[in-house]
């Protein structure tokens, strides 16, 4: 279990000790049980440490750019010319631009660490709030153990302190999430974002098959359109229907066997049957997606069944195509906590929760 699931299964504790002559020796135990839950780790300080050399790095990437866009623009024009100039002279400011995207993601990547430094940081800050709260009810008690009155009035302050560890707990969760599914896309973005600036590779004037050149083109009316990079790890294109119609499940299933063979990668189930399983799979999802392969979403409930298709993401929202007809965009809490249908996804509450997907290896 995660340690807010563990934190609240001791708050339910310590809020209901029992009304017996033991009910000091109850809630001790069981704020006990709140103290042995570990608070947030991780040191801010490091990976502020880290930020800062981002940043730094960010900085002298930037000079870069800027002194060879200088040099393509000024001094190779004056000093150079003819078509073998001019094809350098390109290549030179491609590359320059190039500097400038890499400069764009390293600031990025710094404040989405420094971020979650601070985020990890007022985490810590109000667990150990709430850890010295729960230290100073159980002194207490300790004196006064089998006075049934005070253990009574004890209950209160140490379920407001649970309460505050849990918070933190939550904080660092989320906020850790956030960082990971940042830094995730930052790293995906890296390798495709340099795309489409130009029809000359910043490589191309050094000769063929210097690097692959990625085109990500916009989608043709009515279809969902989506290219990556080339590969046997990456070969997926898809173009699902939009509008209405819809294919239906076995369609689904056609489509995405399809595209699956095409990815050159193997794929295995995942079952889901714990929102901290939905929890847990969403790091691959990510993954996945960023990576540019789809991944195949089973829901229901036991009642009804339905196949669709997880295919973008922004953030920390998923896109879901479905086959009768349309995509949605649903949050990440959504998946987790089985309101799918929040968004009219499927317009089924049936359909509501994801118990399975499918996830290269």
């Amino acid at each position: 279990m995660s340690k807010v699931a563990d934190l609240q299964k001791a708050q339910q504790a310590t809020t209901h000790p029992g009304s017996s002559f033991y009910v000091g020796t109850e809630l001790f135990d069981a704020i006990n049980k709140a103290l042995a839950v570990a608070g947030p780790t991780g040191a801010p300080a490091t990976i502020r440490e880290r930020a800062k050399a981002y940043a730094e790095t960010a900085k002298a990437y930037g000079k870069a750019s800027t002194d060879l866009a200088t040099v393509a623009t000024d001094k190779l024009a004056n000093a150079w010319t003819g078509s073998v100039a001019e094809h350098a002279t390109q290549a030179i400011q491609a590359l320059a631009n190039e500097l400038a995207v890499s400069q764009k993601t390293l600031e990025q990547t710094s404040t989405a660490l420094n971020a979650w430094a601070d985020d990890l940081e007022g985490a810590q800050s109000t667990d150990a709030q709430g850890m010295t709260a729960l230290e100073n009810v159980q002194k207490s008690l300790a004196h006064d153990i089998f006075d049934t009155d005070k253990a009574i009035a004890a209950i209160e302050p140490a379920n407001t302190a649970v309460a505050t560890r849990i918070s933190a707990a939550r904080r660092a969760e989320s906020s850790g999430g956030r960082a990971a599914s940042a830094l995730n896309q930052l790293a995906a973005k890296a390798g495709t974002e340099r795309a489409g600036q130009g029809s000359l590779d910043p490589l191309a004037a050094l000769g063929p098959g210097s690097r692959l050149t990625v085109r990500l083109q916009p989608a043709p009316p009515g279809l969902l359109h989506r290219s990556v990079p080339a590969g046997p790890a990456g070969r997926w294109q898809q173009a699902l229907p939009g509008g209405g119609g819809g294919l239906g499940d076995k369609g689904t299933r056609l489509v995405v066997d399809q595209n699956l063979a095409a990815t050159g990668d193997t794929y295995e189930n995942v079952s889901l049957k714990t929102d901290d399983d939905r929890r847990a799979a969403l790091v691959r999802i990510e993954k996945a997606l960023d990576e540019g392969k789809p991944v195949p979403l089973a829901t229901g409930d036991g009642t009804g069944f339905h196949e669709m298709v997880i295919t973008a993401r922004d953030g920390d929202r998923l896109q879901v195509w479905n086959p009768w007809g349309w995509s949605e965009w649903v949050t990440e809490d959504q998946f987790i906590h089985s309101h799918l249908n929040d968004g009219r996804l499927t317009n089924d509450s049936h359909l509501d929760k994801a118990y399975g997907v499918e996830l290269p290896r």
